[in-house]
């Protein structure tokens, strides 16, 4: 399951961007 990866990949892009 790449469900994890995918939630902390978008987490940390979410946190970089905002």
């Amino acid at each position: 399951m790449l469900d994890a990866t995918v939630v902390a990949v978008l987490d940390r892009r979410i946190l970089t961007g905002k």
